[in-house]
């Protein structure tokens, strides 16, 4: 049973044109809620090879923004879903936003932007609200404040409509580099051991993929919601354990759960700096770290997807794969 949210009808609003920048599991889901609902859809990657069946693909540099700008002319609303290599974000992520920004200032799109939760810090209180004080720990963190705060500052500035979405770690299909992806779905299907980050007892919240669309294509069609984040509907947040167990019971499989030491992660942070990113989150899964949605629950009508439909669709996913 897919639990895929249903994407309203195409006779629920007027027919728009989205240009949805990087095809990863967002901007491929997204494209096909867009579609179902009965948008033109043009989905731009740097080769153009992404395809999903009733959208345009179409190759471009995000950096290159007359490239962009002449894709972009006429849309109603622009997608930023790319992300720049994890140790590397310092260096490649804020140029990606800027020329969207530059973009939709010139073609008078919409600017809807995946963002996430590392600007609040560690020690933030939760479950973390969009009127969190953001106040970042972390390299990452930083990188992802002050981004958020040039965004901002582009749309109060009057130069364009912006509106952004912040999610936990994701899951669902087509999540591969994820705290909820490969590493932790594989194993379980093989009855395997899970081996997670930090405690595995405490909650840690985790957004369900299609969930993130759906957000993202309701308030592309809502100009009263914009100049501020919103918090993409999530579930409440299981513990990794449990997570694990959901995940488990939906594969048909006896799996078991171990924590990866810190040791461990930093020796390889040494040779590998993609894993050497990662250490600097660990906060993340060393106390709660749990998610209010509420807002854009109630603003938006949107409800999470349960964790167990979730869970199920992705293991369905992670299975056709093999």
């Amino acid at each position: 049973m897919s639990t895929t949210p249903e994407p309203p009808a195409a006779t629920d609003r007027a027919p728009a044109r989205h240009v949805v920048v990087g095809a990863g599991a967002v901007g491929a889901e997204l494209t096909r809620q867009a579609v179902a609902a009965g948008h033109e859809v043009q989905l731009v990657s740097r080769t153009g090879s992404a395809s999903v069946a009733g959208a345009r693909a179409v190759a471009a540099d995000v950096t290159d923004t007359d490239a962009l700008t002449a894709i972009a002319r006429g849309a109603t609303a622009i997608h930023l879903c790319v992300n720049a290599p994890y140790h590397r974000w310092a260096e490649l992520f804020p140029p990606l936003q800027r020329s969207a920004i530059a973009v939709a200032a010139d073609t008078g799109a919409r600017l809807v932007v995946v963002e996430n939760l590392y600007g609040y810090g560690a020690g933030a209180p939760m479950p973390l609200k969009e009127t969190t004080p953001v106040a970042p720990t972390t390299v990452k963190g930083r990188v992802r404040a002050e981004m958020s705060d040039e965004l901002f500052a582009a749309h109060h500035d009057g130069r364009v409509s912006v509106v952004s979405v912040r999610g936990a770690d994701y899951y669902g299909p087509g999540v591969i580099e994820s705290a909820g992806g490969a590493r932790f779905f594989e194993p379980i299907l093989k009855g395997g051991t899970v081996r997670v980050l930090g405690d595995p007892d405490l909650p840690h919240a985790y957004t369900y993929v299609p969930d993130v669309a759906a957000t993202m294509l309701a308030l592309a069609d809502r100009p009263d919601l914009a100049g501020r984040p919103w918090h993409v509907p999530t579930a409440p947040a299981p513990t990794q354990r449990s997570f694990a167990e959901l995940a488990a019971t939906a594969a048909g499989t006896t799996s078991s759960v171990a924590t990866v030491p810190t040791w461990m992660l930093r020796l390889l942070g040494r040779v590998r700096p993609s894993v050497g990113a990662v250490t600097e989150m660990l906060y993340q899964f060393a106390a709660p770290f749990t998610v209010d949605s509420s807002d854009a629950e109630h603003a938006l009508g949107l409800v999470p997807t349960p964790l167990d439909e979730g869970v199920a669709a992705t293991v369905d996913w992670y299975r056709s794969r093999r």
